[in-house]
């Protein structure tokens, strides 16, 4: 799987689906990659879900930038879990998210993944 330094995203091919970067290397165990980007609320509930599981992330706030110029918390946050435990936090995210969303929410967000 390669690994693009400039989103944190793993991609499939030799060129970032996200950011157009053609310099992407091999994923190392310790980097840390984009797993979800998802509203806060939801993000934290899953942070507990990987927590619970001994999962190391990071989970970071993103959203427009116009709600800081207000001092309003950002609306969503990025999940990076390291790569090594990609596939487990992964498999994790498919399990939380039949949980608690309804089908067609559901689908939409494992298609995002």
């Amino acid at each position: 799987m390669n690994y693009c330094e400039n989103c944190n995203c793993l991609c499939g091919g030799e060129i970032c689906p996200v950011c157009g970067n053609e310099n992407l290397r091999e994923a190392r165990e310790n980097d840390f990659c984009l797993l979800t980007e998802s509203e806060t609320g939801i993000a934290g509930m899953f942070g507990d879900f990987l927590q619970n599981d001994g999962i190391p992330f990071q989970s970071v706030p993103s959203g427009s930038g116009i709600r800081t110029v207000f001092a309003l918390p950002l609306e969503r946050r990025k999940i990076y879990v390291p790569f090594a435990y990609y596939e487990r936090a992964r498999a994790l995210f498919i399990d939380f998210f039949e949980k608690t969303t309804d089908n067609s929410r559901c689908k939409r967000l494992l298609d995002n993944l």
